[in-house]
């Protein structure tokens, strides 16, 4: 594969400006303003499943009693066991991965992190702790832990799906007050318990997830700075940016193996003769994207 990068691509958050959020959630909503002395927060562990959660909503074994509930148990453990060995062979860990976007969000967000070193006793995993861990020169304690993480079905013949739900509290370490309470559910397979949860929707196509926000079905969406910026222009006043972008990462051109010897270079070149002339920056700059511009265009750049 080949790949020419020419634009950095930047998340951004976007909202329905009509909608000014849902009264219903977060359950303890973090007022900044309100905590102008915290610059560092100490993340406890993190309480996580011993393995991959699988389950069908209405598995038709749930209705025929003891037998059925016993076939149901043994076959999620069996679905359980192969997630567990895709997971592996994919390189995933979602035990290491999930503490360090953790850390790395929070960072991205300007606060100073300690990640407390440790694991949870089993029956500390799947809710808050009692009693916080010691916490030496932090300003507050963000204490979390994943309720499911896995796949979820409707139903014996419907797809899984990815689906995670997580509480996380941030206590101050002097006040012990609670300064944020909240739930998470990524593709919500319980919506009846997240009526007060941050509730995360999946699309296939991101116009449907730009008319969610515009409908006002959801509160906002996140996307590359390029595709906010373009449906805000096509919104008509309906949607805005929200705060400043986060995380960057390279676009480019992606040429199958076998025309890539022709076309990759004049491509570049072609890119490149853009950026001398000034007409990339116009290009960007029209759409609102401009500052994400770079200032040369390379054929498989090195990361």
């Amino acid at each position: 594969m080949f790949q020419i990068r020419h634009l950095r691509a930047t998340g951004t958050l976007l909202v329905a400006v009509t909608i000014a959020g849902c009264s219903s959630f977060p359950t303890k909503e973090f007022n900044k303003d309100a905590s102008p002395g915290l610059h560092s927060i100490a993340v406890a562990p993190i309480g996580m499943p011993d393995a991959p959660n699988i389950m069908i909503i209405n598995a038709v074994g749930n209705s025929f009693g003891l037998v059925g509930a016993l076939v149901e148990a043994t076959r999620a453990s069996n679905a359980s066991k192969e997630a567990v060995s895709a997971l592996s062979s994919g390189g995933f860990d979602y035990k290491t991965y999930f503490p360090a976007q953790v850390d790395s969000d929070l960072r991205t967000a300007g606060f100073r992190v300690t990640m407390l070193p440790g694991t949870r006793t089993a029956g500390d995993a799947a809710k808050f702790l009692a009693t916080l861990p010691e916490a030496s020169g932090a300003d507050a304690v963000l204490d979390m832990y994943v309720n499911y993480l896995g796949y979820a079905a409707a139903g014996a013949k419907s797809p899984y799906r990815p689906a995670v739900h997580l509480e996380a509290r941030l206590i101050d370490s002097k006040t012990q007050k609670v300064l944020f309470e909240d739930q998470i559910y990524y593709n919500n397979f319980m919506p009846a318990a997240a009526k007060k949860a941050i509730t995360i929707d999946q699309f296939q196509n991101q116009d449907e997830a730009t008319a969610a926000a515009v409908s006002g079905k959801d509160d906002a969406m996140s996307a590359d700075s390029p595709v906010i910026a373009y449906a805000v222009k096509q919104a008509g006043g309906r949607l805005s940016a929200l705060g400043d972008a986060f995380g960057t990462a390279p676009y480019g051109y992606v040429l199958k193996l076998d025309s890539a010897s022709r076309l990759a270079k004049a491509i570049s070149d072609a890119v490149n003769d853009l950026m001398a002339n000034g007409q990339y920056q116009q290009i960007l700059d029209r759409w609102g994207v401009g500052a994400g511009a770079i200032t040369k265009s390379a054929v498989n750049p090195t990361p």
